[in-house]
């Protein structure tokens, strides 16, 4: 999950950043929840929103400010995301019912209240679907489901992208206002700044990124507000074997630059999974079919995000290293997320050098 950019907090952007590779490794990373509901007064508030008695309440994990759990009612498998904030709820129900009328596999709302007359807690129940991450699909699909898979997602993100252009760029619900330009979402895709100290394997790398994105300024300025669909990556693509059943988790999408969400799910392949998995990016490539500037720029989101893996998603691993700290720096996903970036920025910087 994304949040607002009107409403990000570091640490929250840095559990998102925590929940990409968790889910690319096919482990399970929650977040400290501020807002954790009593499971026995949910499930007496379901009881009550529903008109049916709740059975097989339980957790899916959350964030610092949302827990979502599975139940079942009145032989239907459900889920239920809870906040303490009402909007961001409304924002999400929002979204999926925008997303629905688009033909896009999301989850039906079933049932939303914002009254806090049942607890604390805003809910927004929708259907379950079934399936799993793509993350833990990914190595044992064929090429023909990946190439399958890659097309729904592309075709997904051009019927996004018929929705109206917004005035600005970055994170918010459909047809809200965003603020930022394109150049500082890619400077700053989380809001977490990469300010000294910096992990001592990122010293070198770090600049080099931000050097890079002044090279692409020039194409970054030039962006348009186009609404596209920034997790649907690794995670958040469900799939029954090797088959796409949809696609969840849409609190917010992002404007802007529709290549950027390819560059981030390539980069969470890069860094986690064998390199058979890498034919599912290049499906994505070969789909858009980008320009040279274009496959230029990907090359550019790619390092961006692995640099972000490294650079925050360790925020232990600081100068000056403390005993036992260098083997930490040697663990296979970061060595293989750096080489991986610097050999992007390669492409980058050969492209705008001609």
């Amino acid at each position: 999950m994304r949040v607002p950019d009107d409403h990000q907090q570091p640490t929250l952007r840095q559990a998102i950043l925590q929940q990409t590779i968790a889910s690319a490794l096919g482990l399970t990373v929650n977040a400290p929840a501020t807002t954790a509901p009593d499971a026995d007064q949910l499930r007496d508030a379901l009881a009550m929103l529903l008109g049916e008695p709740v059975r097989d309440l339980r957790s899916l994990g959350g964030g610092s400010t949302s827990e979502t759990f599975a139940f079942s009612a009145d032989q239907h498998d459900l889920v239920v995301k809870t906040n303490v904030n009402p909007v961001v709820l409304g924002r999400a129900a929002h979204n999926l019912a925008v997303l629905a009328e688009l033909g896009i596999p999301v989850p039906t709302v079933v049932a939303y209240d914002d009254s806090l007359r049942y607890g604390p807690l805003a809910m927004l129940v929708m259907t379950r679907l079934g399936g799993r991450d793509l993350g833990l699909a990914l190595p044992g699909m064929s090429r023909a489901q990946m190439s399958a898979v890659a097309a729904q997602i592309v075709e997904m993100q051009r019927r996004v992208s018929t929705l109206p252009a917004n005035t600005g760029f970055g994170y918010v619900g459909i047809g809200e206002i965003a603020d930022r330009s394109w150049l500082d979402v890619v400077r700053f895709p989380s809001s977490t700044r990469l300010e000294d100290p910096w992990p001592v394997d990122c010293v070198e790398l770090i600049p080099r990124v931000h050097a890079a994105i002044d090279l692409a300024e020039p194409y970054l300025n030039n962006v348009k507000p186009t609404c596209f669909l920034d997790d649907v990556t690794t995670k958040n693509v469900l799939i029954e074997d090797g088959i796409l059943i949809g696609v969840v988790d849409f609190d917010v999408v992002c404007y802007g630059d529709s290549l950027f969400q390819i560059g981030l799910t390539a980069a969470s392949i890069s860094a986690n999974f064998p390199t058979s998995c890498a034919f599912y990016i290049d499906e994505l490539i070969r789909m858009v079919d980008p320009s040279d500037v274009e496959r230029a720029i990907l090359a550019l989101y790619e390092a961006v995000f692995l640099t972000e893996f490294v650079a925050v998603e360790s925020p232990t691993i600081r100068q000056p290293l403390g005993p036992g700290e260098p083997a930490e720096l040697a663990e296979p996903w970061r060595v293989r997320a750096i080489t991986t970036a610097n050999h992007r920025l390669d492409e980058v910087e050969s492209f705008f050098a001609r």
